[in-house]
């Protein structure tokens, strides 16, 4: 495609990583609810009973290596193409701990709750660093506190707990509340 103004390609570049990225969450859901993704989870508690199970504990940590090494380099191929260069700040040791932050945020329950906690992060940021320029990383600490003392299972928790409340039915009102005799 030729693009003639900036802002089309610039917009492309957008629809196409968006497009890409619901289609891994997607892709990682199926994942993590698959026979494979219970494996993980399983291997994650107890590797040894896993092998007692008759799977193999470190072929599921090779591919799990081998899936994450694959969403790695498409995310950073996204990345070299948005910025359209790489810079050394990239390699900086805040770049990675952003993964942490949003990790720490999103908690372990649901892949939803990861684009959740990245917008979370991203919109903090943005509005500490535009109404508070030199305390922004003391906001983002304060923030990243927070939700670890009130939500210490991280944003994903929230409608998991919430859908369990659901799922539980209301238990059946007792005889003597019915008014019927013994």
């Amino acid at each position: 495609m030729n693009f003639t103004d900036p802002r089309e390609a610039d917009f492309m570049l957008y629809a196409v990583s968006v497009v890409v990225t619901g289609f891994a969450g997607i892709a990682a859901t199926i994942l993590f609810r698959s026979e494979f993704g219970l494996a993980s989870l399983a291997v994650r508690e107890n590797n040894l009973r896993v092998e007692y199970l008759g799977l193999s504990a470190n072929r599921i940590i090779s591919i799990n290596f081998l899936i994450a090494a694959i969403f790695a380099g498409a995310s950073g191929a996204f990345a070299l193409m948005a910025q359209r260069h790489i810079d050394p700040q990239f390699a900086y040791w805040t770049t990675s701990g952003e993964f942490v932050f949003v990790a720490v945020l999103a908690g372990n329950k649901s892949v939803a709750a990861v684009f959740v906690a990245s917008m979370a992060l991203e919109l903090v940021r943005s509005f500490s660093n535009l109404y508070l320029p030199n305390t922004w990383q003391l906001v983002l600490g304060v923030f990243l506190l927070g939700v670890i003392l009130f939500l210490p299972r991280g944003i994903g928790s929230l409608w998991i707990r919430d859908r369990r409340k659901r799922s539980v039915p209301a238990p059946a009102p007792l005889a003597a509340e019915r008014g019927a005799a013994p």
